[in-house]
């Protein structure tokens, strides 16, 4: 029984490490995107 527990715990804690991580990826994919178009957007105004 504590095995399973442990198993299961570790199980979860990995999944929410790939949460996290596909997060952080993705925060940094949004802001490099937004940067680019909000650069675009100064251009224009220029």
């Amino acid at each position: 029984m504590k095995l399973k527990g442990i198993d299961e715990s570790d199980k979860c804690r990995e999944i929410r490490g790939e949460t996290y991580l596909l997060k952080v990826e993705g925060n940094a994919r949004f802001m490099a995107l937004w940067d680019q178009l909000v650069n675009n957007e100064l251009r224009l105004f220029r």
